[in-house]
């Protein structure tokens, strides 16, 4: 019988609940639960302890018995709830981006040692899963056009998400899925040209060995014309497809000890603060 895991969550707003539900799914328990908002303790299970204070939480008798830890908080409060998870021995997943700092993404993979996982879904598509494979077979030389056009309204502006020194900007809040993706598929990047950067809206290009990669990532877009697609070659390839249970997959190959290195990761981060 596959022994229970348990869990403490960080951050229980909107992201939370696929993270909540990824638990469930691998068979953990959720056993301590943090954030600011009391009303949002009604996410998770009734007898899971509850904290308003990160410092409560990780000072509990609740804590001590938690071997996992899920961050689900701002861009910006990542890097001290990873980094006191980390020290107190805990293994962590942490939503994207996990930094917007190189200082403070070079201060985690010290401390790492293996036990640090960054949420990398979109690598579980499996849509992408074949072209990943299609590319590294062939080689193919390539053009392609990465389009994201979403809506933001009040709700985002308002809260820290619109906040650019608390999120990072469009390009790490938003962004860093995709362009982390790119580098997934075509590895290091030869040169970027960034064209326009707004705070609801970015353009430019990118330069890999035998591809080259026209992006444009917009947050005005009309609620019904939103749509994100990546087109490489003859493939149009829809990103809002095939998003069911990724979360889940990430679960499952944390517990497995699957992870992406951290030098990987670092490699985006870096890039984009470049851009910035």
């Amino acid at each position: 019988m596959k022994k229970e895991t348990k869990w403490a969550i960080i951050g229980l707003g909107f992201i939370s609940q696929r993270h909540i539900d990824a638990i469930k799914d691998i068979g953990g328990k959720i056993i301590a639960g943090c954030d600011i908002d009391v009303e949002k303790h009604q996410k998770l299970p009734k007898e899971t302890a509850f904290f308003d204070h990160f410092k409560d939480l990780i000072e509990s008798e609740e804590f001590k018995e938690v071997e996992w830890v899920s961050v689900c908080t701002p861009n910006h409060l990542h890097y001290v709830h990873v980094m006191v998870c980390i020290e107190k021995g805990k293994k962590v997943i942490c939503e994207k981006p996990l930094v917007t700092s190189v200082e403070h993404f070079n201060k985690l993979e010290d401390v790492a040692n293996g036990n640090l996982f960054p949420v990398l879904q979109l690598r579980h598509n499996p849509e992408l899963q074949e072209i990943k494979e299609w590319i590294d077979k062939d080689r193919p030389v390539l053009d392609g056009e990465l389009t994201l056009r979403m809506h933001r309204g009040d709700f985002y502006w308002k809260g820290w998400k619109g906040d650019d020194k608390k999120s990072g900007g469009i390009l790490f809040n938003i962004g860093v899925h995709y362009f982390d993706l790119l580098f997934w598929f075509f590895g290091k990047p030869v040169e970027w040209k960034i064209e326009t950067l707004e705070t609801d809206y970015a353009k430019g290009k990118i330069w890999f060995p035998n591809v080259n990669i026209k992006w444009e990532l917009s947050l005005k877009a009309p609620m019904d014309n939103q749509f994100r697609k990546f087109v490489i070659g003859e493939r149009d390839i829809d990103l809002t497809r095939h998003f069911e249970n990724l979360h889940t997959k990430v679960y499952q190959d944390a517990l497995e000890g699957k992870k992406v290195s951290l030098s990987e990761i670092g490699r985006t981060i870096k890039q984009l603060i470049q851009m910035n």
